[in-house]
This record gives structure tokens, C-alpha cells and sequence, in this order.
């Protein structure tokens, strides 16, 4: 299936890169991306808002693997 995993990069909670990369090169998809979120380390305010504000980051991913 395919995986678009989203991470805010300096996300103050977690261990990042180290703690999303990991998990990302665990997942057997065979197509998979990761997205990481820069300039902030605000997981709530900006991780969760991202598609809203960024609706073409995540448009491309959405058309490549659901097409009829």
C-alpha cells in the first residue's frame, strides 16, 4: 500500500530525524515517501495544519496512486 509518512522535523516531542526515518525505512511498502516539515518544531499548530495551508504537497501523492 502505499505510505506518505509526514513529520515535522524538529518536532519537540520526538527524536527526529532519527525516531520518523526509522520507521519510514521499516515499512514494507514498496512505494513510500516522507515528508518533513521545516521551520517550526510546533507538531499541533503546524504538523497537523499543514495540508490545509499546503494543499499542494499532498495533491500529487493523493492523483498518483488514486486514479481510476
Amino acid at each position: 500500500m502505499p505510505t506518505l509518512i509526514v513529520q515535522v522535523l524538529d518536532d519537540a516531542w520526538t527524536r527526529n530525524p532519527e525516531d520518523a526515518q526509522k520507521t519510514f525505512d521499516l515499512l514494507g511498502a514498496k512505494e513510500k515517501e516522507l515528508l518533513w516539515i521545516e521551520g517550526t518544531t510546533r507538531r499541533f499548530k503546524d504538523g497537523y495544519n499543514y495540508f490545509g495551508r499546503y494543499p499542494e504537497k499532498i495533491l500529487p501523492f493523493i492523483d498518483k496512486y488514486m486514479k481510476s
